[in-house]
């Protein structure tokens, strides 16, 4: 089995970002953050160490899965380079 997402849900505890950005992210997994407490500066700090994306609670589904997708196609963009 292969892993091709990842989307985390993320509770604000401490620093609060999660263990697989801590450690440094892999190209050919794409990282998907959820939060109910959403700011710019967390968004911008998850996208630095390696998120594919930050979303906010409530989100619609629609616009997770295409969030999904994109980031998807991208990593395997990426691979395939």
């Amino acid at each position: 089995m292969r892993i091709v997402e990842a989307l985390l849900d993320m509770t604000r505890i401490g620093s609060g970002m999660p263990i697989q950005l801590e450690a440094g992210c892999s190209a050919e997994v794409p990282v998907i953050i959820t939060t109910a407490h959403g700011t710019i500066d967390l968004a911008v700090e998850a996208v630095r160490k390696g998120a594919s994306g930050f979303v906010t609670k409530p989100f619609h589904h629609r616009d997770l899965l295409r969030r999904i997708s994109r980031a998807v196609g991208e990593a395997r963009a990426r691979t395939a380079r």
